[in-house]
């Protein structure tokens, strides 16, 4: 189904669903880190965004024989330590054009879906995502600064207003309207 002009569809939603919520993210950053709104580094951030996403799929096809291939010479069982390093690679190389490592994260994802040992690594690594996305989770909530969702407060509006936008935008009230099939 994903091979179907409807999944690729869907998939191209999803990857510009996912940036758009990378750049927002950024914008909201800025806001709350006291830099003023300017249209410059968030054209720079969409553009850079963009280049490497395409340059991820472009390279999938590629990478990821290419990543079987080593896994095979190794003949090593640590699809995960490989895979971890595949992540940490496009992590480190997604910070390096100043960009956010969630989205490394994702192309490296994409780079990974194309392996032949993808099942392997969806298999070792489900333990994993079930334990530390607790932990991840109760992070982030600890560190959620409540002063900052005081909407009396202005100099909170815009990064409220950006948040109420993201919400939106996730919940799909952004989303064009679907077209027949």
């Amino acid at each position: 189904m994903l091979r179907s002009r409807e999944g690729q569809l869907v998939i191209g939603a999803a990857v510009l669903d996912d940036i758009l919520g990378i750049v927002i993210l950024a914008v909201v950053a800025a806001l709350a880190m006291g830099e003023g709104l300017s249209a410059e580094p968030i054209l720079q951030l969409v553009g850079s965004a963009w280049v490497f996403v395409v340059v991820a799929l472009v390279l999938s096809p590629t990478a990821a024989p290419a990543f079987g291939g080593l896994l095979d010479q190794l003949r090593a069982p640590g699809v995960v330590v490989a895979a971890f390093m595949v992540l940490s690679l496009a992590c480190f190389t997604a910070q390096a054009f100043g960009l956010e490592a969630a989205l490394g994260a994702f192309d490296g994802g994409l780079v990974l879906r194309s392996s032949k040992h993808r099942h392997a690594i969806k298999e070792a690594v489900q333990p994993l995502v079930a334990h530390f996305a607790t932990v991840f989770f109760a992070l982030i909530g600890s560190g959620l600064k409540l002063a900052l969702l005081n909407p009396f407060n202005p100099a909170n509006r815009a990064g409220l207003v950006m948040a109420a936008f993201d919400g939106a935008w996730t919940l799909g009230w952004g989303a064009l309207p679907s077209a027949p099939c």
